[in-house]
């Protein structure tokens, strides 16, 4: 017990180490299954029905249309940040999810993320780019160790 007590005692005297400051990218930058960090602009939202859960409590949900300079897709909107997204907002997507469902692709903000109102205005969002109608399809990885057959994880690929 006094060596657990030592070692933590020896943690809290360490400098911590400085956050890093984060990346933001544009919207063209995004992969299936990465997470990011963006400025968009809301340009539609639709309310879905409620789901009430087993516990009692309420999921109010919405499907939202965002985008930046380079484009727009689709983002699926949860509880309290559909007190934010509001159309015509400009708004902050902290550790979003690109996610790939039905075959396309949807961004999320799930409890590691955050959005938040931007102050600065992102500016008119590309339309005619909809990044969301491309379609993907799953791809299994061949890549095997010698030890053991353990496969990697599918990967995401553009369907041609």
């Amino acid at each position: 017990p006094s060596q657990f007590l030592i070692g933590r005692f020896a943690m809290a005297q360490q400098p911590r180490k400085e956050k890093k400051k984060p990346v933001f990218v544009t919207l063209k930058d995004m992969e299936p299954g990465e997470r990011f960090n963006a400025y968009v602009k809301v340009l539609n939202v639709e309310i879905l029905p409620e789901i009430k859960k087993y516990d009692g409590t309420v999921l109010k949900q919405a499907n939202a249309v965002v985008g930046d300079k380079d484009g727009v897709v689709n983002m699926y909107v949860k509880d309290g940040q559909i007190d934010i997204v509001k159309e015509g907002k400009s708004i902050i997507l902290r550790n979003a999810h690109a996610k790939v469902v039905k075959a396309h692709i949807r961004v999320e903000v799930d409890i590691w993320g955050k959005v938040e109102t931007a102050k600065d205005d992102v500016g008119s969002p590309n339309i005619a780019n909809n990044f969301s109608k491309t379609e993907y399809e799953p791809v299994k990885n061949q890549i095997f160790c010698s030890q053991a057959l353990s496969f990697t994880e599918p990967k995401i690929k553009k369907k041609k």
